[in-house]
């Protein structure tokens, strides 16, 4: 089943520069499609979705003509056309990126890497035009000057570096903060520069490259600066749920504004300076600056406002949040616009047809991509806790999501809610493993607990008790009769569920964090913290048989090929896939960023990892291993016969949006149950199953 769309063809034609009077590009319809393709790793085929947004209120930036948005994200810098809302490039780096800053006339982009980095861009050609080297520190913020001749960054020591532009070279390292300097500003004229990474604001003059005020006021971290448009009024967001105004000149408080009390995170002026426009957890509110009065507040849900920026007509400002969201709004009409993509992601599964890929997010989301068509996934908001573990039942009708003590079962094909569980004395479900037959769901949380339930009703059914760590992993043997459980306790539990009884345990010098079943049962696989092996070990003799080592920290990444032949293992961020009966690497792929899980697609051959950099990335091991034949056997009697033809042609001319359609009887994976699903029908037919 060939579900996954391969393809590396150039998606972006650009025939004149992106940025400058008269700038263009011809962008292709299957844009949304294609950008998954983008400056991928060797080996892989896609990737889902588009990294995490750097914290802070740099973490985006709008072009000086307001045309075209920039993202910093784990995997790079994402550049949007605003009037279109959609991506134009991807512009990858070697590091996190903290915050992006465009120069005045938009011709330079510069980045904050996660490493003693500064990145500079070339934004009519895309082009890495320089790096700029600190010292054993990395920068969260960096910001331009007025006229673009110097760069000030913050670093995480609590200096403020000026760099020149025209030599790239340090030529001030400014210092009193006590904190990471995360909120910079520069005056209209340049003169000027605002800082803060404590409770205080140091001004500093930046010719004489020396301060000369320090503006005390706030109770706590002040995250957030901005100046009016005639640069005499400096606005101060802090965690103490305050703005303050402050007259720069005379750097004396003008006024208190009491926002939120858990904290302001972002603060932005119009173009005319007339409004103060704040963020906050899940709030917007617009200030009359002249009179101090709270003109408007607006919910945009429940997540922490990162970044406000207007654009230059003052009728729309851009908005990023914790959620991953970038939020376009329209002041007049109160509409807004949503760019999405840009989560941090916690878990992972994969359906056993290899079809679908669920991830869920820090934010409360559940994404759902399909792997057929590789379009925009679908998203739904269920909870305010991270979705801590995902879990497809064995016929891939319905998944299971888990999020502090909620567990909740949907509908596959529709996409809703079937049943939803809330236990608010239970802490967060680490892990959860439906049996072979779909009846039970096993789960595993932070409180040691290890629990079953009944997979229709989701009524709790039995406790397994005996761990005396957090569980991280739980695992159904392949006939459904004995569950194993790994845990911070440093054990392996393997439990005969017929008894509800432990009936074996194995135990190391580190943490268990995922353990799995071989196909036929009769071996465990797990990983530990802090350790570079893979363990395998004999169930049935209950002992270490050997260890396969990955060289590096192995985390919970870790899966059995369909026939138990091969084994995929993640570590810091490499991919090592094994023969396991010569215990012999035979390929190994690169995925920036910790990997935390993996899944394989057994009918086309692909692996997907998870890893800390917010994607999930799709690699190709079809030269490796052999796909598994699509099983027409329907009825499951064994040999495919009339009564499968008749099942199959009641599915026929079928689509993915149809009602009654079923994944089964898509025997090709093209998301059509059509001619060619026939024929492969055909050729199986009154063959046994598996000849």
């Amino acid at each position: 089943m060939n579900y996954l769309i391969r393809s590396s063809a150039l998606v972006l034609i650009c025939l004149q520069p992106l940025f400058g009077q008269g700038a263009g590009q011809i962008i292709p319809a299957d844009l949304a499609v294609n950008t998954r393709t983008w400056h991928l790793p060797e080996g892989a085929i896609a990737r889902l979705a588009k990294g995490s947004i750097a914290p802070g209120d740099h973490g985006v930036d709008l072009s000086n003509d307001g045309k075209y948005l920039a993202v910093a994200s784990d995997i790079g810098v994402w550049i949007y056309e605003v009037a279109t809302n959609r991506v134009v490039t991807l512009w990858p780096t070697e590091a996190r990126v903290q915050s992006v800053s465009f120069s005045p006339n938009s011709t330079t982009l510069a980045a904050g890497l996660a490493t003693s980095r500064i990145g500079l861009w070339q934004t009519a050609t895309g082009k890495r035009i320089g790096t700029l080297h600190g010292e054993e520190m990395y920068f969260p913020v960096a910001v331009f000057s007025p006229d673009g001749a110097t760069l000030a960054s913050g670093a995480n020591d609590g200096t403020v570096h000026l760099w020149d532009m025209a030599t790239r070279t340090t030529v001030a390292v400014l210092k009193g903060h006590a904190n990471r300097a995360e909120a910079l500003v520069f005056s209209s004229d340049g003169t000027k520069l605002a800082s803060s990474g404590d409770e205080n604001i140091k001004l500093w003059d930046v010719a004489a490259r020396d301060e000369y005020a320090t503006l005390e006021g706030h109770k706590d971290v002040v995250r957030t600066l901005a100046l009016s448009p005639d640069g005499a009024t400096l606005a101060s967001g802090s965690e103490d749920g305050t703005v303050k105004l402050w007259n720069v000149n005379a750097g004396e408080q003008i006024a208190t504004l009491y926002v939120d009390q858990t904290g302001v995170s972002a603060v932005a002026f119009s173009p005319d300076g007339s409004t103060l426009t704040t963020g906050s957890a899940g709030l917007i509110t617009h200030w009359d600056v002249a009179n101090r009065d709270r003109l408007d507040t607006r919910n945009v849900r429940d997540f922490r406002v990162q970044s406000l920026e207007y654009l230059s007509d003052g009728n729309r400002f851009v908005s990023s949040a914790y959620d991953g969201a970038i939020r376009l709004h329209d002041v007049v009409t109160g509409s807004v616009t949503r760019l999405s993509g840009f989560w941090h992601i916690r878990s992972m599964a994969m359906s056993p047809d290899g079809r679908i890929v669920a991830a869920g997010t820090d934010f409360g989301t559940i994404v759902w991509w399909n792997l057929s068509t590789l379009g925009e996934p679908t998203e739904i908001k269920r909870y305010l806790d991270p979705v801590s573990s995902l879990a497809f039942s064995p016929d891939g009708n319905t998944l299971a999501s888990s999020a502090a003590g909620s567990i909740t079962l949907w509908d596959v094909t529709t996409r809703s809610e079937i049943i939803h569980h809330h236990d608010p004395e239970r802490s967060y479900v680490n892990s959860m493993a439906f049996s072979s037959d779909g009846s039970t769901l096993a789960s595993g949380s932070s409180d040691e607990a290890v629990l079953l339930w009944d997979a229709a009703t989701l009524k709790e059914i039995g406790s397994l008790p005996g761990h005396t760590g957090r569980i991280e992993s739980v695992a159904f043997s392949p006939d459904g009769a004995t569950l194993a459980s790994g845990s911070f306790d440093k054990t392996i539990k393997l439990w005969d569920l017929a008894t509800r009884r432990e009936t074996g345990s194995f135990r190391q010098l580190n943490h268990f964090t995922s353990v799995v079943f071989s196909p036929d049962g009769n071996t465990l696989a797990s990983t530990q913290w802090n350790s570079g092996n893979v363990i395998l070990w004999d169930v049935k003799r209950g002992i270490e048989t050997t260890a396969i080592e990955h060289r590096k920290d192995v985390s919970c990444g870790v899966a059995f090929w369909h026939d138990g032949t091969f084994l995929a293992s993640g570590s810091g961020g490499t991919i090592r896939l094994w023969d396991v009966a010569n215990r012999r690497e035979i390929a190994t792929f690169k995925h920036p960023g910790w990997i935390h899980s993996l899944a394989f697609s057994f009918y086309d051959a692909t692996i997907a990892s998870r890893g800390w950099d917010g994607t999930i990335l799709v690699w190709d091991i079809s030269q490796h291993v052999t796909p598994l034949t699509p099983d027409p056997d329907f009825d499951d009697n064994g040999t495919v016969d009339f009564t499968d033809f008749v099942r199959f042609a009641t599915k026929f001319g079928l689509s993915e949006i149809d009602a009654g359609y079923d994944a089964r009887f898509d025997l090709d994976g093209d998301g059509e149950i059509g001619f060619s699903d026939y024929l492969i029908l055909s050729k199986a037919f009154g063959q046994p199953v598996g000849s």
